[in-house]
């Protein structure tokens, strides 16, 4: 669900992809039958670099050149059923490039997940989602692509062992078309090992991206040259539990360049987030 959308290979995305998509953003844990869910996201991003295709090198951007992001992101859930929960993902962002700038809705994301396994160390979910084009088209700078997508998710946890939690979260976006150009598919991946240290604080490492395939021009039915992509990120976050429904979450994301292609890139992002559950 992360695009480019024409020729000259502009990035078009849910804004939260530097970090991960709503549809990774929780683990195979679901919620119980009524309860409910109100999370913030809130994010910063500047870009610093482009890839150069004809180098196969990251290009450092001038000044001018780089965009601002300044993201909250906002998710309601419930649980209709002691296994079944609904989700539904509103961004919004200012972003800042030159002397333009916009602010406004990104496209909203709906999704449901499915509980199939809960056993006493481990749990598995599956999830369906779709994402409703509700972003401006003529925003400048684009928040957001503007089109139909559908997307599959599953999930793995292992739970907590001496302190230790392992956590898999993976997606496929079947991404849509805007104006002649199909946005090419997306897997996405999230993988995170965190370590109790208190029973309020507990700090984590995840791996996370994705992988797009190119781009397609619908008029003559032929792929856009380089505008496939993937984005390899190492992130570090501390997860502290302020009450019994509230926990605040601290994130900082550094991509891995040297195994990252495609489009513009920051140095780092960094993030807090706030969610509760009742």
């Amino acid at each position: 669900m992360r695009k480019i959308i024409s020729s000259i290979i502009v990035l078009k995305m849910f804004i939260g992809i530097i970090f991960a998509t709503p549809l990774v953003w929780h683990s195979a844990n679901v919620l119980n039958f009524k309860n409910f869910l109100f999370q913030a996201n809130f994010s910063h991003t500047k870009t610093c670099c482009r890839f150069d295709a004809t180098s196969n090198r990251w290009q450092v951007l001038p000044d001018d050149q780089r965009t601002l992001t300044l993201s909250p992101e906002f998710m309601l859930g419930y649980g209709i059923l002691n296994k079944l929960e609904v989700k539904i993902a509103v961004p919004i962002a200012y972003k800042k490039k030159s002397i333009s700038s916009t602010f406004g809705f990104g496209d909203l994301m709906l999704k449901t997940r499915y509980n199939l396994i809960n056993k006493k160390l481990i749990a598995a979910t599956i999830a369906g989602a779709v994402v409703v084009p509700i972003s401006s088209r003529n925003a400048n700078p684009q928040i957001d692509d503007h089109t139909f997508d559908a997307a599959i998710g599953w999930y793995l946890f292992i739970k907590e062992y001496k302190g230790f939690t392992t956590d898999f979260r993976f997606g496929y976006f079947y991404n849509g078309k805007t104006n002649s150009i199909k946005i090419g598919n997306m897997f996405e991946y999230f993988t995170k090992i965190d370590y109790k240290i208190t029973p309020k604080f507990t700090p984590y490492l995840a791996f996370l991206g994705y992988i797009q395939n190119s781009n397609k021009n619908l008029t003559n039915n032929q792929l856009i040259p380089n505008s496939n992509r993937n984005r390899h990120n190492f992130q570090l976050g501390g997860i502290y539990k302020l009450n019994k429904e509230l926990t605040m979450r601290a994130r900082i994301l550094v991509p891995l360049k040297t195994i990252s292609q495609g489009g513009e890139i920051p140095s780092y992002s960094f993030g807090l987030d706030f969610w509760i559950i009742k």
